[in-house]
Order: C-alpha cells, then structure tokens, then sequence
C-alpha cells in the first residue's frame, strides 16, 4: 500500500503543472527506503550473492525491458507527437540498457526520466552485496554506519558533475537497510507513526525544508515503513485495492507516463466543468494500474516463476546474475569510449 502511494506522488508531479519537483521526490524517497529494507530483509537471511543477482534480474529487467520495447515502437510515426524524444531515445539505448541514465550527455532532457531512481537502485543492488559478505550482522551494521556517516560529510555532498551526492546514494537506502538489520518485531496498534511521517515528507515535497535523500527525509520514511511493517493484524477489507495496486507500483511508475499524454487529450475533450489536472490524475493512474496488471500478467509473473529454477539450475542463476553485475560497469565503459571518440 505504501509503494502505491509513493507511485501516486510521481503521478500527481507529472500530472500537474509547475508542482514542486520535491513532490514526486518524496514518493521516491519513499521507494527509496522501501526497497532498502526489503533488499537487506532478503540479504539478511540468504546472502548468497549468485542468486540474489538472478532473483533480482528476474524481477526488475523483464518488466524494463519491456517498457523499453514499448517506447522504442511508440518512437515511431505515426505513434510519437515529438520526433526529438524519439531521436534522443535511440542516442542514448546504451545508457538505458545499461541502467547508467546519469551519464547520458542528455541526462537532463531524455524522454522516461523516471529511469534515473531505477539507475540509482540498480547501483545499490550491485553494490549492496559487497558488505553483506561480512557476514555478522553486527560487522554489516557498523559499515552501513560508516557509509552514511561518509555520505553527511560536506566535502562529499557535490560530486564533479556539480549534482548533489544524495541523489546517486541516497540516504534512504542505506537507513532501509539498518532497519531491516535491526529486526523490529511485530506490534498491535494504529500506525500513527506511518501516518505522521509519511504526512510531513508529503509537506517537504512541496516546500521543500529539507533534502527528500538526506538525513532527516531516511529517517522519517524509514519510520514510516517501520511503523507498517511491523503491523501485527489485518489491514481493512476497504484498503485491499490499494495493496493490490501496491503489488502493481513496479510497472505503474514505468507506465504511467504513457497514459498521460492521453489522459491530457480525454481531459480536454470533457465539459468545462469537469475539466481539471484531477481528471488528469484520475485517468492516468487507471492507465498504468490496468497498463502495469496487463504487464504483470504476460511480462512479471512468468519471469518470477524462472526463480523456482534457480536453485536447481546453476548455470541459469550464474548466467542472469553475470548479466545483472556486468550491465552498469558495462554501461560506465561505453560512456568512458564515447567521450574519447567525441
């Protein structure tokens, strides 16, 4: 339920004219700590780095890689309404492929830009593993520690490209991580601390106190996906759409985009009186949550099911976990010749 909700907040930022930017970045951020905890939940407890490659290149490259076909087909006439984004599209594949979106010399103008959180995510996957090879929980917490304490020294915080460190290492990540490291246990009661934390980064998102990736954002997201993790009884039946759409969040933030364009044209056609960016948000979310179902139905579930192989199939699991550590580095090569050859 809470990723749906993160989901929502991209879409509200993509659906409405000159909203803060620091909107969509606290749904993000939300993702952001989200996925750190259950990516150390799971490291946590297998931290066999060949299958946790694999599983994660079952999980996250089929669903993109079929978004990446859409677009490449829609970058066509008569489908596309503006043939740059088509042109910027095909310059820059390798960059898509390789999930290094940030060292595109178009970084800031290429279509699908929602990629940039999946690039920063995949580099955490890829480098996550590393520190849990120290095995003891203890020894895995104290270098988590270590790493954020790094990460809040000022003299880190602007990289050469002038963009601020937290948005490649974002601090929500890593406290995800310590969470799940810390094990919390399972309570009764309402998640006031949810509702509290997630109300105040929704509020930065648009006036923007603080850092949506730094310190004071990790904490309070992490909080909140502390405080609904631990729930020890059954959400309400009312909520189970949402959880539902909380299992579809993966394919709604790549899709959406697909339907707004639509969603500004049906909006426009309507009487006046209805017309609006709510309308807007309305139809572009049933887009992607029927567009992401569509896409979980042909694409996600059938390349989850290859994960039951994994175990038994060894040369499987090397092959996809091989492709998954050597896509970025891949990607950082490519770039490094490109930028010679120009």
């Amino acid at each position: 339920m809470l990723r749906f909700l993160a989901c929502f907040l991209v879409i509200v930022l993509h659906c409405t004219p000159n909203a803060p930017a620091g909107l969509g970045h606290a749904g993000v951020a939300l993702f952001f700590s989200i996925s750190g905890f259950l990516i150390g939940r799971v490291l946590d407890e297998d931290n066999n780095p060949s299958r946790f490659y694999a599983r994660r290149f079952l999980r996250i490259y089929p669903v993109y890689f079929a978004t990446l076909a859409i677009f490449a087909v829609l970058s066509f006439p008569p489908f596309i309404h503006d043939a740059a984004n088509g042109v910027l599209f095909w310059r820059n594949i390798q960059y898509y492929l390789t999930f290094t979106f940030q060292l595109s010399p178009d970084f800031d103008r290429l279509p699908l830009m929602v990629v940039w959180s999946l690039c920063v995510e995949e580099l955490f996957y890829l480098l996550l593993p590393l520190v849990f090879l120290l095995k003891k929980r203890s020894r895995i917490a104290i270098a988590m520690v270590v790493i954020v304490a790094v990460l809040l020294l000022p003299r880190f915080s602007v990289l050469p490209n002038g963009a601020g460190l937290w948005f490649v290492f974002p601090l929500n990540l890593f406290f995800g991580v310590l969470l799940a490291l810390a094990r919390p246990r399972l309570r009764n009661g309402f998640p006031i601390v949810a509702v509290g934390c997630i109300g105040l980064v929704v509020v930065n998102g648009e006036l923007g106190w603080f850092s949506a990736f730094g310190p004071i954002s990790a904490l309070l997201c992490t909080a909140a996906v502390w405080s609904l993790a631990v729930l020890d009884f059954k959400l309400p039946a009312v909520l189970d759409p949402f959880r539902w759409m909380g299992k579809l969040s993966y394919g709604i933030y790549l899709l959406h985009s697909f339907g707004l364009s639509a969603a500004v044209r049906i909006a426009a056609k309507l009487p006046r009186h209805l017309q609006g960016t709510y309308v807007v948000i309305v139809v572009t979310t049933a887009f992607a949550v029927l567009a992401s179902w569509a896409m979980q139905l042909c694409v996600e579930n059938p390349a989850l099911k290859l994960r039951r192989s994994l175990s038994r199939n060894a040369g499987l699991r090397y092959v996809l976990a091989g492709v998954q550590v050597g896509l970025i580095p891949t990607g950082i090569v490519l770039a490094f010749i490109q930028r010679i050859i120009r």
